[in-house]
């Protein structure tokens, strides 16, 4: 597509944006705006690009608020909270394009894990649909599926037409250097031995929140059908079981901790803590003996920022539940994924790691 056509669309689609923002009752500018500077701040310590912060943090915007204007209830309260998984699949999205780009490759979306992302949103917002009413919730679960399509669409049009000189490309590159440095150091993680630890650790937790939740969130109807639909879309979308399934038990013993806690607030940290594991399983290859580790390097950073904005967006409403949710999501997120990996890589190891153990040089 020309230049002209996608910033012609893209302006259409953020104007539209806008009007449905001044129009859609009730919107507080002053809690509303509070949200956007502190993701805008995150984002640009993430990216170091002043075009792709803006653009991850206003590509959740026009889809949030166009649908608003179609559905009663309006959700306004929670759309700040609404718009974080689209944040963050933003955020991810635009972090591969900037690598992309100082490869001087094309830039290439990542259409399956995208629309893995996209039922996993729903998936854990629909935990939201016992709390209160019927109505409100179907609400809730459009915005959110509204905010992410809106985030594919801005994204695919705003990132290629955006300008991109030698020092971003200097600036990026250092950065992903220092920050694979870094996370490096959490090598120890993804071996097997550290990996069966943390694996029994999990489980007590698990079975800890189990027996401590109330009688009736006992109800597998209730807390298994979110991670069914995660491990479906998992082995559907991701293609590999192994990274489907260390996914799922990462977020199993989460779910179990968290789902004692009445709210909202705490579907929609989950929501958000989910995407963050789900990127990690979407960006580990398939040479299981680094899988994990190389995930961790790729997007440990990602998980850091993000997290933390999010977190600092439910504090502000105040959300104290969802924060909670957001920031235990994203410390399981840069530990138990690779001890599961490494662990399921012990048991079942892939043709990948048999052939470089037995292979002469």
């Amino acid at each position: 597509m020309a230049w002209a056509a996608r910033i012609a669309l893209l302006s259409l689609l953020l104007l539209a944006g806008l009007g449905a923002a001044v129009v859609t009752p009730p919107f507080d500018w002053v809690a509303d705006i509070a949200p956007l500077i502190i993701l805008a701040v995150v984002s640009f310590l993430l990216l170091r690009h002043a075009g792709l912060a803006a653009l991850a943090v206003l590509s959740p915007l026009p889809g949030l608020f166009l649908f608003q204007l179609a559905v009663r209830p309006v959700a306004g309260p929670y759309l700040p909270m609404i718009a974080l998984p689209g944040f963050v699949l933003a955020c991810w999205l635009l972090s591969g394009f900037a690598v992309q780009i100082t490869q001087s490759r094309a830039l290439k979306m990542p259409w399956l894990p995208v629309l893995g992302v996209l039922a996993l949103v729903l998936a854990f917002e629909s935990f939201a649909l016992v709390h209160d009413s019927h109505s409100f919730f179907l609400s809730i679960l459009g915005s959110a599926a509204a905010a992410v399509i809106s985030v594919v669409i801005v994204v695919w049009l705003g990132a290629p037409v955006l300008p991109y000189g030698e020092d971003f490309v200097a600036r990026t590159n250092r950065l992903r250097e220092s920050r694979e440095r870094l996370f490096a150091r959490l090598e120890p993680l993804t071996t097997p031995r550290w990996g069966w630890s943390l694996s029994g650790v999990a489980l007590v937790f698990a079975v800890l929140g189990y027996f401590a939740s109330p009688p009736h969130w006992r109800d597998v109807t209730i807390w298994f059908a979110p991670d069914a639909v995660l491990l479906a879309v998992a082995l559907t979308l991701l293609r590999d079981w192994r990274r489907a399934t260390a996914a799922l038990l990462t977020l199993i013993p989460v779910w179990l901790l968290l789902h004692r806690i009445s709210g909202p607030g705490v579907a929609m940290g989950m929501a958000v803590g989910a995407v963050g594991i789900y990127i990690l399983a979407a960006d580990a290859p398939r040479d299981y003996p680094a899988a994990s580790l190389r995930a961790l390097e790729r997007d440990g950073a990602l998980i850091v920022f993000t997290m933390l904005g999010a977190a600092l967006v439910f504090l502000v409403f105040p959300g104290l539940e969802g924060a909670l949710a957001v920031l235990v999501c994203g410390f399981a997120a840069l530990v138990l994924p690779g001890a599961f990996m490494a662990v399921i890589g012990s048991v079942f190891p892939s043709r990948e790691a048999v052939e470089a153990r037995y292979r002469v040089d």
